[in-house]
């Protein structure tokens, strides 16, 4: 039998922060995002693709802001979820770590597009996909939630 990992490749491999080969063993520690600052973002040319028609004008009516804070009593709600959320975790004896904050209320720009504001951390899932001790930037489509990582 042929080995091709030497000492030095296994020290890396087993120093690694992250390690998921699969979808089914038990969670043994987890970074979970948090709502401070989030930011319903302006308009972007993604939301002619991404939303039906009328439904961006009808989802600020019931937020009542576009490109502004989301309202108190939504952040109090997603904050005591997630309060309860990291409870659970926590008791099942796994590691719960939050993301820093951030400010979202900032605009940011590339040389080819700028949007008045960035999103949230809720989801610190979405722009990194894990393979065993490998982190991999994915591209985000919304341009407000572009500079997450």
């Amino acid at each position: 039998m042929h080995n091709n990992c030497n000492t030095e490749d296994l020290a890396r491999y087993f120093s690694c922060p992250v390690n998921s080969h699969n979808e089914w063993d038990p969670l043994e520690e987890v970074i979970i995002g948090n709502v401070k600052g989030a930011m319903l973002p302006g308009w972007d040319l993604l939301f002619n693709h991404a939303s039906p028609p009328g439904d961006w004008e009808e989802f600020c009516k019931w937020v009542n802001t576009d490109g502004k804070s989301y309202q108190k009593k939504h952040i109090d709600a997603a904050n005591q979820c997630l309060s309860e959320f990291v409870h659970i975790l926590e008791s099942e004896g796994v590691k719960v770590r939050q993301i820093d904050d951030a400010d979202y209320a900032a605009s940011f720009s590339t040389p080819a597009w700028e949007v008045p504001n960035g999103f949230c951390g809720a989801n610190p899932r979405d722009p990194f996909l894990i393979i065993g001790n490998e982190i991999l930037e994915t591209p985000m489509s919304d341009r407000s939630r572009y500079f997450e990582t």
